[in-house]
């Protein structure tokens, strides 16, 4: 396969033997908009949200609500699909856009507890750096995660 893109050229790229594994490797789809929904619904083993890209940091409250928002849209387009919804992992990637609660165990508690509360299955944090959008302390993200 051939291709001369504006971003990248490939000529004569192949992926042989390709995906050898069965079933194949879990494939994850980001999408927050209805074309991507449907290609997650379609062919995703698992939806990944970073929020809504017009907003910054939002809180644990709010970005659950946008997440939750975003979900409806993604189980009408698995319904759409003839899929069932909770066949679909779900799973929010914080930083940019959702604050991952990493300010205390507690915030963190928080956070993940009002995600799962509205079905999301996997919650990822970047590793702390001094500055934002992914600014914690790592002294208190070891904490997170030495206490699980």
């Amino acid at each position: 396969m051939s291709y001369r893109g504006a971003f990248y050229s490939a000529d004569g790229a192949r992926s042989h033997p390709g995906c050898v594994q069965r079933p194949r490797l879990p494939f994850a789809v980001a999408a927050t908009g209805r074309r991507g929904m449907r290609v997650a619904a379609r062919h995703g083993d698992t939806w990944v949200s970073v929020g809504d890209r017009d907003r910054t940091a939002l809180g644990a409250v709010a970005g659950a609500q946008v997440v939750r928002e975003q979900m409806d849209r993604l189980d009408t387009a698995c319904i759409a699909a003839g899929r069932d919804p909770a066949s679909l992992r779900r799973l929010v990637l914080s930083g940019a856009n959702l604050d991952g609660g990493l300010a205390s165990v507690d915030a963190f508690a928080d956070t993940v507890g009002r995600y799962a509360e509205i079905g999301v299955t996997d919650f990822v944090v970047h590793w702390p750096r001094a500055s934002a959008p992914y600014a914690a302390d790592p002294a208190v993200f070891e904490r997170i995660f030495s206490s699980r």
